[in-house]
């Protein structure tokens, strides 16, 4: 019996040393929890309180994705594609300059214009701020890397304007810009903001209206430590569903973005690639035209440009090097004013034609030169000899001309011109269209100050007669005044846009209806034109029309050509190496206006190279060249192909 109770009494205290320890285990563990409770409530409430907040709800807008630009033929022109975005959300940073300064390490942005738009938001904290768009890849991750040194830093991925092809049709299509004060005050309502992109030439900037998009927003219930991730689908459409750490987001509340509308051209794409091509190294424009539309199948301006330099980070050098070039690759050839040269004796002709001035039995004879006060001397030294109107226009001769202006007169040589559209803008929907000059004698009294000055001379109606002297034309109205002479003297609009429609739909917004208008009536003349442009190509006999270069053997073309002066030497450049000893300013410009009869549709092609000499050595090779590949359905490599709309 002792034994055993000694042993009870043994365990007894064991049992109790045990029990000592766990309550000591147990009060040390309800101590330190008390602590940390105290440090999370007291001294780190505050801290945890905000957190808490954030932890709890995000809004995050959704940049739309701009509308895509198509072809006729539904070949891609434009789109979007994937680029990230770093922004600065002012509310969760204590001091944003010292963050921005930061950030700096990793990317490089135009501090002043991020301080700007700083202080534009100022009643907007939590609104997030652009740093800098189009970050690449590989910086996007260092500063995803660094977060927690970059408090109020975002990274999300948002659509970014493409242009597949380039050079190639840029002035059409246009370029972006970010949107400047000016804009933003014209554009109120419209729901822009500093840091946005808008169009600023060509399609972009007229059809700005169709292609923007309605930006969208999420609200998402996020966690503190990280951040969510704002992806693209295969639209090119913003939407968030998970965050940095790859936890799934609970979204609360969705307002989708709408993505901008399809605008389609008249542009095709393949005959663009090849007045591309085909315009060489030659500066100046190239317009192919319906002739019975109006459609613009292909417009090129050289000087180029790539629009990508515009909206892709680390470009400023060749931004600059653009936007710096003397010969001023931005502006649109096409429709800006130049001398028409002896392409303006198609108006003289007409008009002639139809005032009784010529028949087509009327003949005047060319020794060189015309006598008015002053020797006017023929583009050919040794003269012409006697000429009737179709052989006028097919040599292209001045002395005919000068006779012919002579009898006309300024006052009906201009009401002509300006029947045929010149003077006026065509109505193309592209901006910048100039409306060039058709001078007279009330012009010119309103145009100079002094008052020597103010007098109209006989010797400058037969200057504008062969479209020298003070008349400017635009490549583009040019191209009208040859679809009237094809096309039986019915007035047409040149247009680009085709139609525009609502991507989810197919709802059409917007759809071109070509018009006509007869504005010439006198068809016995527009056929005596048109005969001597014929010539001009075909003849053979008693001399080479000034066009023969433009003779082929796969289409038959017809064309007036005009070299416009524009300084005057005592020796015309007749070769190549004359013409490379003249400084390039002063080089006399070439024109083709052509048309030419495809199995689709009729087309004029009008060629102006500035500062190239002759015509027949620049722009009637160029037209040639382009008019035979469309004749044989000459069409860009597949590897060039652009993309095509799945659903044409």
């Amino acid at each position: 019996m002792r034994l055993y109770l000694r042993q009870k009494y043994r365990d007894q205290i064991k049992f109790n040393e045990k029990l000592s320890i766990l309550m000591i285990a147990i009060a040390a563990g309800f101590a330190l929890f008390t602590l940390r409770l105290a440090h999370l409530q007291i001294l780190a409430g505050d801290k945890f309180r905000h957190l808490s907040d954030k932890n709890s709800i995000r809004l995050l807008e959704l940049k739309a994705p701009r509308g895509l630009i198509y072809d006729r033929r539904g070949n891609l022109l434009v789109d979007n594609r994937p680029s990230f975005t770093v922004a600065i959300i002012p509310a969760e940073t204590a001091d944003p300059p010292a963050t921005l300064a930061k950030l700096r390490r990793f990317v490089d942005f135009d501090a002043e214009s991020v301080n700007e738009r700083l202080r534009a938001s100022r009643y907007a904290p939590y609104r997030q701020v652009i740093v800098a768009q189009d970050v690449p890849m590989e910086q996007a991750a260092s500063i995803e890397e660094f977060s927690t040194e970059l408090p109020g830093i975002t990274i999300t991925a948002e659509p970014c304007r493409r242009f597949p092809l380039g050079e190639c049709a840029a002035h059409v299509l246009g370029y972006l810009g970010e949107i400047n004060t000016a804009e933003l005050e014209r554009m109120a309502g419209g729901g822009y903001s500093l840091g946005d992109h808008v169009g600023k030439a060509g399609v972009e900037l007229v059809a700005e209206r169709w292609l923007v998009g309605g930006d969208g927003g999420v609200q998402v219930q996020v966690y503190a430590d990280g951040r969510p991730q704002i992806e693209l689908d295969k639209t090119g459409r913003p939407y968030v569903r998970i965050d940095t750490a790859g936890r799934q987001l609970l979204t609360l509340g969705e307002k989708p973005p709408r993505p901008g509308n399809i605008v389609r051209l008249a542009l095709d794409a393949d005959i663009q690639k090849i007045a591309e091509t085909e315009m060489g190294d030659h500066d100046g424009a190239v317009i192919v035209m319906n002739a019975n539309t109006g459609a613009i199948r292909a417009m090129v301006s050289r000087p180029q440009f790539d629009p990508n330099i515009f909206v892709s980070f680390g470009r400023n050098e060749r931004r600059s090097e653009v936007l710096s070039d003397r010969k001023y690759p931005l502006l649109n050839r096409a429709l800006q004013p130049y001398p028409p040269g002896s392409t303006f004796k198609i108006i003289t002709a007409y008009a002639a034609l139809c005032e009784g001035v010529l028949t087509p039995n009327t003949r005047f004879t060319c020794t060189g030169s015309f006598t008015l006060g002053r020797r006017f001397r023929c583009w050919k030294d040794a003269g012409h000899g006697s000429l009737d109107v179709v052989q006028g226009l097919a040599y292209s001769c001045d002395v005919f001309f000068y006779n012919v202006g002579h009898a006309l007169g300024i006052v009906r040589m201009e009401k002509h011109a300006r029947t045929f559209g010149l003077g006026q803008p065509t109505g193309i929907d592209l901006p910048g269209e100039m409306r060039g000059l058709v001078p007279s004698p009330a012009w010119k009294e309103k145009a100079f100050r002094n008052p020597s000055h103010k007098k109209w001379y006989e010797g400058e109606t037969i200057n504008a007669a062969i479209g020298q002297g003070y008349t400017l034309v635009t490549p583009i109205q040019m191209a009208c005044v040859m679809a009237l002479v094809v096309n039986g003297g019915k007035q047409v609009t040149p247009y680009i846009i085709e139609t525009v429609e609502v991507p989810e739909t197919r709802e059409i917004l917007y759809q071109h209806t070509p018009m006509q208008k007869q504005i010439l009536l006198n068809d016995a003349a527009l056929e005596i034109v048109r005969e001597g442009l014929k010539q001009a190509v075909n003849s053979r006999q008693p001399f080479y029309g000034t066009a023969w270069r433009a003779k082929n053997d796969v289409v038959p073309l017809l064309g007036k050509t005009g070299t416009a002066q524009v300084a005057k030497f005592r020796e015309r450049a007749e070769t190549k190496d004359a013409l490379e000893k003249i400084p390039y300013e002063q080089r006399d410009h070439g024109w083709f206006v052509s048309a030419i009869e495809t199995v689709d549709e009729p087309l004029v092609i009008t060629v102006f190279c500035e500062h190239a000499g002759h015509a027949s050595e620049s722009a009637v090779i160029v037209v040639r060249e382009i008019a035979k590949r469309l004749a044989t359905g000459g069409v860009i490599a597949a590897e060039e192909s652009p993309e095509r709309d799945p659903s044409t």
